[in-house]
């Protein structure tokens, strides 16, 4: 027991993870469009990489042999290599472009709610949704609040009779953006509602509007 708890201190200094495999968008992309499709994927892929552990039934074996046998010297660790969960040939398989949509803002937006926009853009951006994982819009860019950091901006009231300026207004272009993405993606719509009134940057019923504690959209990745 002292010479396995020995070996397992040894091989924990010695062990070095496998790492898998990533994919990022291209930085180099500034605009999806139809050629960045059709000539290859958006993406950077990183190759996987190979980890080290010590065979420890083996090390034990070859100690133990030695005690028996009252022989001393030096021992060359045993070591086997540990693949990555997920190689370079499966993530390149399995990470493609499934959809992309968008969205313009006109030149008579106001400052705050262009910062909006952007703030609720840059705190999606990059998220993964794993297969069977829920995203809730709410849930990844919080309350819209003057505390939080929102700006106050347009935002659409009484039914769609009147626009009232709200901390985060105009981030529904962002979620409705998004909704668009992702039916073309064809993944499941667990909760979307539409603003009681068209929206200037969207065709009619093609919107998606969240609202602080009352409405959100949410979707789920079902592949």
């Amino acid at each position: 027991s002292k010479l396995s708890e020995a070996i397992d201190n040894i091989a924990n200094e010695v062990y070095i993870a496998p790492k898998n495999a990533t994919a990022s968008i291209d930085p180099s992309i500034t605009e999806f469009n139809y050629s960045t499709v059709i000539n290859g994927y958006p993406f950077v892929f990183t190759n996987s990489k190979k980890g080290i552990a010590v065979d420890k039934d083996t090390l034990l074996e070859a100690l133990t042999s030695m005690v028996s046998n009252k022989e001393y010297g030096e021992v060359e660790l045993p070591v086997v290599e540990v693949e990555p969960e997920i190689t370079l040939e499966e993530m390149k398989k399995n990470v493609v472009l499934r959809a992309y949509f968008k969205t313009s803002y006109h030149s008579g937006n106001s400052y705050n709610r262009v910062f909006n926009i952007t703030k609720a853009a840059n705190m999606i951006c990059k998220t993964v949704v794993l297969p069977g994982e829920v995203f809730s819009t709410e849930g990844v860019i919080g309350r819209r609040t003057t505390a939080n950091g929102w700006l106050d901006a347009p935002a659409v009231i009484s039914g769609g009779a009147a626009y009232e300026d709200q901390p985060g207004g105009g981030v529904c272009q962002v979620s409705t953006t998004l909704y668009n993405a992702v039916v073309r993606s064809d993944y499941e719509i667990i909760y979307r509602r539409n603003h009681s009134k068209p929206s200037s940057y969207i065709d009619p019923g093609l919107d998606a509007t969240i609202n602080t504690d009352t409405i959100d959209f949410i979707w789920r990745n079902n592949t």
